[in-house]
């Protein structure tokens, strides 16, 4: 299929800036940045005019990336309540392209998520891409198309050093979000639904990097590819809309009390700039994550709480897709696998959907309100899927001693990432337990009189980032959602009578790992988790119960709703 090719005649503006000091290489670490002097990177966009363009075809064997199916999951097994789910209203036609903005840091470039997985296109979601000469996507001389989204995103520029366009370091959830709307509009709609993708994150940067007029190049180069997709899909006489801008971000600004605001305000500036540009009416939520790993020593980090706080506070605009703890981490224990990555977009992919196409604001497994009832405590939820459950694959916070601590505390070991407090001490908790869409907290004393808070898999009890460990910042509990997502693979296994291995015979795991979800005749409804893997060899927190032979097992990511880290105030 040919495609257009945009050849921009753009007047000179220095989207490379200069910087006072070298920029770090370590992607992974929110230390004090290099100050950039942005210049006049925000009259970038404004450099792009319709009447400054040409547009040529392009032949069909023009260095675009493959855009070959991937095998499609198998249905071997029988499908489970995502078909259930209300219908889509899709609200856009084929005549609009919708866009998704992807800023935040290190983890919004996919840090550390490397080899790839979504290396293959199977509908027609796409990206930007500058075939012009050196510096690429720099406002001067752009020669700009559309091709298949995959990732790494932008590979026709080297990553890993933070600023775009040079900031993409591996798999972003992009790529994972992309596939899981269209497979969802197949499947649920019947029809075809494709977006185009902006990531312009920068590793290891504050709100203050990548806000509008911040000093990095995040928000001004979001706006120059929203000016240039728009005018592709006008020259191909469609119309180019922002469906959502997904932030993952919150490590570098852990400490900042302000940080709940910040979002409110980058949300605000993306709903006034986009529409002005796109001449859009729709609206455009921002769609984040909570990041559990920073600072990485003990305590508590605010930017995890005032994430969820600034869902709460600013519904619908603010919309929180869940926290991350429940994800496959690398070793430096604070970015996520390519697999971590992938679930990531498949989350943020139905927080989306739900808002955008069902017309229900997401919200995720959260309190509502916390009470004394007599010498217990109530933690009331909003359960996205009932009912509530314990995920004992996750170790058990509060329990665990660290190798450099000594001794574990004890005061929350029964709290399953639960935390009671009153007048600033720890209290005790006996018990914790399920009924119906409460939590019943048991302290070891009767409280006293007065306010008391509850928080969730707030506190870090170690030293050092902890992501995926049992002494990280996580709970237990979630709900039931059965939703299979685009990731979903069918294999053939070898199990046996009451043991918790499996082994793989053929078929492939496609990047599927710790913390994927395996479902089988022999395992629970609500499937297993798979807690080690070697190789074909999976290790599954719950054995196999049916007999032992070689049989279909279905694996993929596990996207039942985890609860959000909070802190509320109950009396």
């Amino acid at each position: 299929m040919n495609r257009l090719l945009v050849v921009a005649r753009i007047a000179p503006i220095a989207l490379l800036v200069a910087c006072d000091a070298p920029v770090a290489t370590d992607a992974g670490r929110a230390d004090v940045p290099t100050r950039i002097d942005a210049g006049p990177i925000d009259a970038l966009a404004d450099a792009l005019d319709v009447a400054a363009i040409d547009v040529i075809d392009v032949a069909e064997d023009a260095p675009v990336e493959d855009a070959a199916l991937d095998v499609v999951v198998s249905d071997a097994l029988s499908d489970t309540g995502v078909d259930a789910r209300p219908p889509l209203r899709i609200p856009h036609s084929a005549s609009v392209l919708v866009g998704i903005i992807g800023t935040g840091q290190s983890l919004s470039v996919g840090a550390t998520s490397t080899p790839a997985l979504t290396t293959r296109q199977r509908y027609e979601n796409v990206r930007l891409r500058d075939m012009g000469t050196p510096p690429l996507y720099d406002g001067v001389g752009d020669r700009l198309s559309l091709v298949p989204l995959v990732e790494p995103v932008r590979s026709d520029v080297s990553g890993g050093t933070q600023l775009y366009p040079n900031n993409i370091a591996g798999e972003t959830p992009h790529g994972a979000m992309a596939h899981e709307l269209s497979f969802d509009a197949v499947r649920r709609a019947g029809v075809q639904f494709a977006t185009a993708h902006i990531v312009v994150g920068e590793s290891g940067r504050p709100m203050d990097f990548i806000r509008r007029g911040g000093t990095g190049r995040a928000y001004a180069s979001s706006i120059y590819e929203t000016t240039a997709l728009t005018m592709l899909a006008r020259n191909e006489a469609r119309r180019f809309e922002v469906g959502a801008v997904i932030l993952t971000h919150g490590e570098s600004d852990w400490n900042n009390s302000n940080y709940a605001t910040a979002v409110r305000a980058l949300a605000d500036a993306y709903r006034m700039d986009i529409p002005s540009i796109t001449m859009q009416r729709s609206e455009i939520p921002l769609i984040h994550s909570q990041q559990g790993t920073f600072p990485g020593q003990v305590g508590r980090g605010q930017s995890t709480l005032l994430q969820w706080q600034a869902s709460v506070e600013n519904r619908g605009v603010v919309i929180l897709s869940g926290p991350k703890y429940q994800m496959e981490y690398s070793a430096d224990r604070i970015h996520l696998t390519a697999a971590g990555s992938r679930s990531l977009g498949i989350a943020y992919a139905r927080a989306y959907a739900q808002t955008m196409f069902e017309g229900r604001p997401w919200r995720p497994l959260e309190p509502i309100a916390a009470r004394r009832v007599g010498a217990e405590v109530e933690v009331e939820f909003h359960v996205p899927s009932p009912p509530l459950a314990w995920e004992d694959s996750i170790p058990q916070p509060h329990t665990t001693s660290h190798p450099t601590t000594g001794a574990p505390p004890t005061i929350w070991a029964r709290g399953r990432g639960f935390e009671l407090e009153q007048a600033g001490r720890a209290i005790t908790i006996q018990s914790v337990t399920i009924r119906g869409n409460v939590v019943v907290i048991s302290p070891a004393t009767p409280l006293s009189p007065g306010d008391f808070s509850v928080r969730y898999a707030m506190t870090q009890d170690a030293p050092g980032f902890t992501g995926g460990t049992p002494w990280a910042r996580a709970g237990q509990l979630r709900d039931s959602d059965p939703y299979v997502g685009h990731d979903r693979v069918t294999v053939m296994a070898a199990v046996t009578e009451r043991s918790n291995i499996v082994r793989v015979t053929s078929g492939s795991l496609d990047g599927h790992a710790t913390r994927a979800l395996v479902r089988g005749a022999g395992l629970p409804p609500s499937g297993a988790v798979v807690t080690a893997a070697t190789g074909a060899m999976l290790t599954l927190a719950s054995p196999w119960s049916g007999p032992s032979g070689t049989v279909p097992i279905e694996v993929q990511s596990d996207q039942r709703n985890y609860a959000v880290h909070f802190e509320i105030v109950g009396r």
